[in-house]
């Protein structure tokens, strides 16, 4: 009887211990198995692609990305008209371009630029062409509604990105200035004339353009009430 009992409980621990030995064997089949999951190496993040990212991507990356500019070029000034702000040309920009295949870009933006003390609005069409992750290349062309002195008609512009928040640029502008022709009896005849200039400056994209702008606005702001108050 005893031997009975002794087999019966042998027979009962083996079958307790049965189900345990098979589901490590089969791992899956009947519990989740975790192991590989706790061995494989996290991903790193590789830049997915977003439908819209705050900085100029190519296409793997994004399909659209905005420009918020700031950037200041010197202008060829010749020595007959102009001193001091007269020869800079100042530009804040604000536009949206979409990825149209794997490396270009194609949108616009509307310029505010101001020159020889007059601010005008410079709507500009863009293309852009990227290098890699974060350089890229960009050639625009816009027109400058401007009846008075300073930058009017056609403006192109080349910009060069080594990373999404910094470009430097070089363009041309068509220029318009008085002169003051002395005839011989001392009359003077004021007429003007336009040509062709050069330019060539850095900015900067997004954050940095951000807070650019805002330190230009209270500074014109401050200067403008300076000059009200006189």
């Amino acid at each position: 009887m005893r031997g009975r009992t002794s087999l019966a409980l042998a027979l009962a621990l083996v079958a307790l211990a049965a189900p345990a030995s098979a589901a490590d064997r089969v791992g899956s089949a009947f519990l989740p198995d975790t192991s590989a999951r706790r061995a494989r190496p996290m991903a790193p993040d590789s830049g997915e692609h977003r439908t819209f990212r705050k900085t100029p991507a190519p296409l793997a990356q994004c399909d659209w990305f905005p420009l918020l500019e700031a950037g200041v070029a010197r202008l060829n000034v010749t020595k007959d008209y102009g001193d001091g702000f007269d020869s800079f040309l100042f530009t804040n920009s604000a536009g949206l371009m979409r990825n149209v295949s794997e490396r270009d870009a194609l949108g616009g933006s509307l310029d505010a630029q101001w020159s020889a003390n007059v601010v005008t609005l410079v709507p500009t069409l863009r293309w852009r062409h990227f290098f890699g992750r974060r350089s890229s290349a960009e050639a625009s062309a816009g027109w400058v509604d401007n009846g008075k002195e300073g930058a009017h008609g056609p403006i192109a512009q080349l910009r060069y990105a080594p990373v999404p928040q910094v470009y430097v640029q070089a363009g041309t502008v068509q220029f318009r200035r008085w002169v003051w022709d002395v005839a011989p009896l001392g009359e003077v005849h004021p007429r003007r004339v336009s040509d062709t200039r050069f330019f060539a400056g850095a900015g900067c994209n997004g954050v940095p353009a951000a807070v650019t702008t805002v330190v230009e606005a209270l500074a014109l702001a401050v200067a403008f009430s300076v000059v009200m108050s006189d």
